[in-house]
């Protein structure tokens, strides 16, 4: 087990807990190992955060870059902003995209309806460790996803039109719509399991096999070591299978398109890379990189091909996105709020007040959002503010300003700890009901790992006497195998302990 993220934030993003690629899930079955088809648009282009750190003030990514297609060079722009109820998504939200390839990848294609899937079967896909906060987790990364904001300006592409995506004025969404179990739905019934409406761009060039085929257990090996060695893999999928044996990319080219900070100097650019490239290597995804001089920046890096993606052909509907639509020039910046914290406390309430983004506050408003800040802490007065809003439509329907909330604050605070200490008691039961299943999950392991091979062993009837006995308190096993060979074993691992402890005596 270890923590996805070890960045120090309070968002759901940074405290997920993982099982090794090579592990079985808790309910005993291997991790899905086909390759998955991934869009071949976000192969090429950055959509997730990669670190959790400073998702709290990153509103967006915008890529911007020049590109040669067809003998014609054009200028392109691609950007993904979040919405502003949620963080921007970050690395549970990408595992969680890819496990849902997954889905797709098994179910296989033409996609018509939405994604289906429960949330166990989720976590096995991801590698993680399936529990109540788990799930509000994943929950936060997908509604996080759903709630991005595509626009594209000569970026993305569309197979079945054949052409570029321009979309002016308008935006595109990856999700369409996500509806949870047990959500509440218009028709009045209640929703029997998870569903996932994708983006009508993306569901049809995912039809029209406009993917690249990405091995999914390698990609989760990767991530678990390095995000940026996982994020170099889906990049290089799409340029080596546009056929060149040979990739020759400019450091800060590369750097942009993962997207990762940019360093200064060369020495600390391969200090940044060396782990994922030595990861890339060892998994045969390359055979070489060199760090070869370079015109225009510190460094351009070479990459060869390797045995992993050298055997499979080149998709058909690939052929109109690859190599000569690799960008001439790049830059990827990060948009980030800057705004004071008492600016955004009143935004947020003016946005769930009016349903309106870009509300300018007074600065009165900013004293109210201050006075919220200095008593509660940015965590809690952001969290109070959908209460208030809901008190004050109750109570006072015809308010218009942030001051209006004050005399509401007191109640619906003390509501709220009261809710959170409930919230905590909850937590505190399914932190325990985790732990219990990781304890039982490795006491299985131990037993298969140790004593089968012990059990396999013995006489015949030596392991007939050992049932007998296991059966004798517990009959009704007869009828669950697999669950009476588990105690067979436990029975035996005591038997051999007793054993022990009498030759030792």
């Amino acid at each position: 087990m270890r923590v996805y993220d070890e960045s120090a934030t309070d968002d759901p993003e940074s405290s997920v807990t993982k099982n090794t690629p090579d592990q079985k899930s808790i309910d005993g079955s291997n991790v899905p190992a086909a390759l998955i088809k991934a869009e071949a648009n976000l192969l090429r282009l950055p959509l997730f955060a990669l670190g959790t750190k400073g998702l709290k003030t990153l509103d967006g990514i915008e890529c911007r870059g020049r590109v040669t297609r067809d003998g014609q060079t054009h200028e392109f722009t691609f950007s993904a902003t979040r919405n502003t109820a949620t963080l921007y998504p970050g690395p549970l939200a990408r595992s969680a995209h890819l496990a849902f390839l997954s889905v797709i990848s098994e179910a296989g294609l033409p996609l018509r309806g939405p994604i289906t899937w429960k949330w166990r079967d989720l976590c096995r896909r991801m590698g993680i460790v399936c529990g109540g906060q788990m799930v509000r987790h994943l929950k936060a990364a997908i509604t996080s996803t759903a709630g991005l904001l595509i626009q594209s300006e000569l970026a993305l592409y569309s197979k079945p039109d054949g052409q570029l995506i321009h979309t002016h004025q308008e935006a595109l969404h990856l999700y369409e719509r996500v509806t949870f179990v047990g959500t509440p739905q218009q028709d009045g019934t209640v929703a029997d399991t998870n569903y996932l409406w994708l983006s009508d761009w993306y569901r049809n060039n995912l039809n029209a096999m406009f993917t690249a085929p990405l091995d999914y257990e390698l990609w989760r090996h990767l991530d678990q070591h390095s995000p940026i060695a996982s994020r170099l893999y889906e990049f290089l999928l799409l340029n080596f299978y546009s056929g060149t044996p040979v990739l020759r990319i400019n450091y800060e080219t590369l750097v942009q398109m993962l997207p990762v900070h940019a360093e200064r100097y060369r020495s600390d650019a391969e200090k940044q890379l060396t782990g994922p490239l030595s990861l890339l290597s060892a998994s045969g995804i390359v055979t070489n990189v060199d760090w070869a001089p370079s015109k225009k920046g510190i460094a351009q890096l070479h990459f060869y091909r390797g045995e992993r993606l050298a055997s499979a052909p080149l998709s058909s509907a690939l052929a109109s996105l690859g190599s000569a639509d690799f960008p001439d020039a790049v830059e990827v910046k990060e948009l980030r709020n800057l705004k004071p914290p008492e600016w955004i406390i009143a935004a947020e309430f003016y946005r769930l007040w009016t349903g309106e983004s870009g509300h300018k506050p007074t600065d009165k408003d900013l004293a109210q959002g201050q006075a919220m800040l200095t008593k509660y802490g940015p965590a809690k007065a952001k969290a109070l503010l959908p209460l208030l809003v809901k008190r004050l439509r109750e109570e006072w329907p015809e308010a218009k300003w942030f001051s209006a909330a004050a005399v509401f604050l007191p109640d619906v605070a003390s509501a709220y700890e009261q809710q959170q200490r409930a919230a905590e008691r909850r937590r505190q039961d399914e932190r325990r009901e985790e732990e219990e299943e990781q304890k039982k999950f490795a006491e299985r392991q131990t037993l298969e790992t140790q004593w089968k091979p012990v059990w396999d062993a013995l006489p015949d009837s030596e392991r007939d006497a050992i049932r007998s006995r296991v059966l004798a308190r517990m009959p009704y096993l007869d009828k669950t195998p697999s669950i009476l060979e588990r105690l067979c074993l436990k029975e035996l691992m005591r038997q051999r302990e007793t054993q022990q402890q009498q030759v030792e005596e």
